[in-house]
C-alpha cells in the first residue's frame, strides 16, 4: 500500500480503537440495544446530512437507487454493522474495553478462513493456514487466562469473537454489494437499514434512558467518529485493497484500544493481553502477505469483485 493509504489506515484504526472506550462510557447510562440503535441512527443521520448538503445530484440520486436494492443494503447493514455492534456492546458489560479491542484483532483470521468460500481471490495458502493456528492460539490465551473466571465472561468473549465473524463476513459483502454506488451512499443506506431492523429491540431502552452529559458525549463520539467516519473509510478501503488486506487494520486497532482504555478509563494493560496480541499480530502479518502468483490479480491491479490492490500485482510482482 502507498504511504497515503497507510495514513488512511492509521486514521481508521484510531477511530476503530476508540470505539470500545466510548462504548464503555456510554453504557453507564444506556442499555446495550438502545445504545446501538442511537449509534446507528445518529451516524446515518450525519452521513445523510452530509450527502444532502454537499453531495452532487448524482450522489443524491444514488441514495434512491440503493433503497431500490434493499436486499443488498440490508445484508450489508446487518453483517457489517447491526449484528456485530450489538454483540460487542452486550459483551462490553462484562469485558473491559482494552481486551475487547484485542479480541477484535482476530478479524483477519476469520477473513482468511471465510475466503475459500466467499472469494477465491482472497483464499489462504499453507503459510496463511499456519498463521491462523498461531493467531487463534493468541485468542485462546487471552480468553483462557484473562477471561475464564466466570461463565458470563466466557459468553461475552464468545460474543465478541462472533462479532468479528460478522465483521469479516461484512467485509466480503462490502466488496460485492452495491459496488456501483458511491462509498458514502453505501455506508449511509446500510446504516439506516440496520438501525431500522434494530428499532424493535432498542426503542424502549433508548426512550427510557436518562443519559448524563458524559454519556451523551460518548454517544456522539462513537456515532460520528467511530461509526460515520469509520464506516465510510471501511467501505473505501475494502473497495480499494480487498477485504483480506482491509481486515489487517484490525491488528493495529487493539494498540489504540489498549492505550485509550488505559488513559481514559484507567484500565490496566494485562501482560497476557500483550502476549496474546503479539501472537495475533504476528499471525496477521504472515497471513496478510500475498503469494508471488496471486490468482486474484490479473496484472492491472484488480482483485476479486469491486476490489483492487493498492499497487499492481501478478506474476511479475515480488513478495519481498
Amino acid at each position: 500500500m502507498r504511504g497515503w493509504t497507510w495514513g488512511v489506515v492509521a486514521l481508521y484504526t484510531a477511530a476503530w480503537g476508540s470505539t470500545y472506550v466510548w462504548t464503555s462510557i456510554a453504557l453507564r447510562d444506556f442499555e446495550p440495544a438502545g445504545l446501538v440503535l442511537a449509534r446507528l441512527l445518529l451516524a446515518a443521520a450525519v452521513l445523510l446530512a452530509g450527502i444532502l448538503a454537499f453531495g452532487s445530484p448524482a450522489t443524491r440520486r444514488a441514495v434512491v437507487a440503493a433503497l431500490r436494492r434493499p436486499r443488498e443494503a440490508l445484508r450489508l447493514g446487518l453483517c457489517a454493522y447491526g449484528v456485530p455492534y450489538l454483540l460487542i456492546t452486550l459483551a462490553q458489560e462484562r469485558v473491559p474495553a482494552g481486551l475487547t479491542g484485542v479480541l477484535i484483532a482476530s478479524l483477519p483470521l476469520w477473513t482468511a478462513a471465510l475466503a475459500p468460500w466467499l472469494d477465491r481471490a482472497e483464499r489462504a495458502g499453507a503459510r496463511q493456514v499456519g498463521a491462523l493456528v498461531v493467531g487463534l492460539g493468541g485468542v485462546a490465551l487471552i480468553v483462557g487466562v484473562d477471561l475464564a473466571t466466570t461463565v458470563p465472561e466466557l459468553i461475552a468473549a464468545a460474543a465478541i469473537l462472533a462479532a468479528t465473524f460478522f465483521f469479516a463476513l461484512g467485509g466480503f459483502m462490502i466488496s460485492r454489494d452495491l459496488v456501483d454506488l458511491p462509498v458514502l451512499v453505501r455506508a449511509t443506506v446500510s446504516l439506516w437499514l440496520a438501525a431500522l431492523l434494530l428499532v424493535p429491540l432498542g426503542i424502549v431502552e433508548l426512550l427510557a434512558a436518562r443519559p448524563s452529559a458524559g454519556a451523551l458525549g460518548a454517544l456522539a463520539a462513537v456515532a460520528v467518529v467511530s461509526t460515520a467516519l469509520g464506516a465510510s473509510i471501511q467501505v473505501w478501503l475494502t473497495q480499494r485493497i480487498g477485504p483480506a488486506r482491509a481486515a489487517l487494520a484490525a491488528y493495529i486497532a487493539p494498540v489504540f484500544a489498549l492505550l485509550f482504555a488505559a488513559l481514559m478509563l484507567h484500565e490496566p494493560i494485562p501482560p497476557v493481553a500483550v502476549v496474546g496480541l503479539a501472537l495475533i499480530v504476528g499471525a496477521v502479518a504472515v497471513a496478510g502477505r500475498r503469494s508471488p502468483l496471486d490468482p486474484g490479480c490479473n496484472g492491472d491491479g484488480n482483485v476479486g469483485v469491486g476490489t483492487c490492490c493498492a499497487e499492481p500485482c501478478g506474476p511479475q510482482r515480488s513478495t519481498a
